[in-house]
């Protein structure tokens, strides 16, 4: 068994689709299928109290004496104990044929004298089954319904089952889930789910077991994280019988590992169907992976983001060297570029509004200072140049800089709380030119006051605290600094 350990969750950025498929999974085990058992043992009570067992069962084998080389003979019905009634109506439930035929009319015909009384045995135990959630909505190859085909990859055995499922989910999804996308991984699963199920469908389609369970889905996951990997070494646990250790390898290997553990469980258990869905949902996942990393669809793999990264960061430094080498043009077309990509990365808006400042191309500059000033944060840096960008606006514009009344005021508001408060005395100057009705004046008269009574400046805190008070006598601002600052 080979288990990808390669990384921790990010819990910062939870994988809410894997783990809302785990929660599905759960909700439905514990509520939907928690009457299951008792309604099982109910149908297998009726199925031999109610006498419909002494009508179907020596049907059954000569139907089996028919269809087989060699002879079967049972004890007869009522003299059937425990256990023997078990096997044989396992074997019955599970026989696509034989069943297919009953429900037909074909064992029993609506000329022979039991007919009716089979016909409403028959549809009252059918009911019981129905009533089971486990049997309702599975997978049965033989009577197949496109609704199971879907709701059997949420429905599970027992506990053991939907635990060790959920593992693997877990392992394999918060992996897929940051490489693919929510979205992306949602619908793989449920497309690997489905394959696995029609796989089953063409290659058993007599079997009357009922298939349920995500371990479909899971290989899928397991063949897409292969494929999509390939050749980059991962860390995997893996176990041979009791010896456990941990391997470097290419994650490719988890095809043959899976397809070797698959094989090796049906020799053990022959007669289980799961090995069929299993391999259905491996090369479910191994068609996904294939057309997710190689189809010229958007795609976006965690490594395709990364070579974007790394192609970004080289166009970066690319700009970088043209900017040094003087080749204005081919920086400013690069870099727009790369804003194009990443519009929220400041350096590309601070290197092309200095190009627009060298060029003294007044409209560009304005828009890339308006950019610049628009974004928000208390990072130092990023203050600093907000602040050195602007002044070297108002140099270049010659104090005029046609912006916004409310971008000026709220840029002056941020200063002043960073303590850039020589630069918010500029804006201030500039709003009361400009636009002295400017609704944002009061609050930063009254952050310039305090600022500077702070700072040991009782004269210029004077000064901003008459301002306030003489203009915007109604604004809270002069109320509060009149209690603030009472003494001024």
């Amino acid at each position: 068994m080979f288990i990808p350990l390669d990384r921790k969750p990010d819990w910062r950025h939870p994988p809410v689709i894997t783990l809302l498929l785990i929660c599905i999974n759960i909700l439905v085990f514990n509520f939907l299928q928690e009457q299951d058992p008792l309604r099982e043992k109910e149908a297998f009570r009726y199925y031999f109290s109610s006498g419909l067992a002494e009508l179907e069962i020596p049907r059954y084998i000569q139907y089996l004496n028919k269809h087989s080389n060699s002879r079967i003979s049972i004890n007869p019905v009522p003299k059937l104990v425990g256990s023997e009634q078990k096997i044989i109506y396992r074997h019955l439930m599970i026989n696509g044929g034989f069943l297919r035929a009953l429900n037909k009319s074909h064992i029993i015909s609506p000329d022979d004298p039991d007919y009716v009384v089979w016909q409403d045995l028959h549809r009252d135990f059918d009911n019981r089954l129905q009533s089971i959630v486990s049997y309702r909505y599975a997978l049965k190859p033989y009577s197949p319904d496109p609704l199971t085909v879907f709701s059997s990859i949420f429905l599970h055995a027992d506990l053991w089952h939907l635990l060790g499922n959920m593992v693997f989910l877990f392992l394999f999804g918060f992996i897929l889930e940051l490489s693919l996308g929510s979205i992306m991984l949602l619908l793989v699963y449920i497309a690997c789910g489905i394959i696995a199920n029609l796989v089953t469908l063409a290659i058993i389609p007599n079997s009357a077991q009922w298939i349920i369970g995500a371990s479909g889905a899971i290989t899928g996951l397991a063949g897409l994280y292969a494929i999509l990997y390939g050749m980059r070494k991962i860390r995997f646990f893996y176990s041979l019988i009791f010896y456990f250790d941990y391997i470097r390898a290419p994650a490719i290997i988890m095809l043959p590992a899976w397809l070797l553990y698959e094989l090796a469980y049906s020799l053990i258990s022959p007669a289980s169907v799961s090995t069929v869905t299993h391999i259905g949902g491996l090369l479910g996942g191994i068609f996904m992976g294939i057309i997710i990393r190689y189809s010229p669809l958007q795609i976006h793999t965690e490594e395709k983001k990364k070579n974007a990264r790394i192609n970004f960061e080289s166009d970066f430094k690319t700009a970088m060297r043209a900017l040094t080498n003087a080749e204005l043009d081919k920086a400013r077309d690069i870099l727009k570029r790369l804003l194009e990509v990443q519009p929220t990365d400041m350096r590309m808006v601070l290197k092309l509004f200095h190009i627009a400042r060298a060029r003294t191309d007044h409209d560009l500059a304005r828009h890339y200072i308006r950019l610049l000033l628009t974004q928000p944060g208390k990072d130092p840096q990023l203050l600093h140049d907000q602040q050195r960008s602007f002044l070297e606006y108002l140099e270049l514009t010659q104090e005029q800089p046609n912006l916004p009344a409310g971008l000026l005021a709220e840029t002056g508001i941020r200063f002043c709380a960073a303590g850039l408060v020589e630069t918010s005395d500029k804006i201030l100057a500039l709003l009361i030119k400009q636009n002295p009705a400017q609704e944002k004046i009061p609050v930063l008269l009254f952050l310039l006051a305090t600022r500077y009574h702070k700072s040991g400046k009782p004269e210029k805190s004077r000064h901003y605290k008459q301002l306030l008070i003489r203009h915007f006598a109604n604004s809270p601002e002069a109320q509060t600094i009149q209690q603030t600052l009472p003494g001024l």
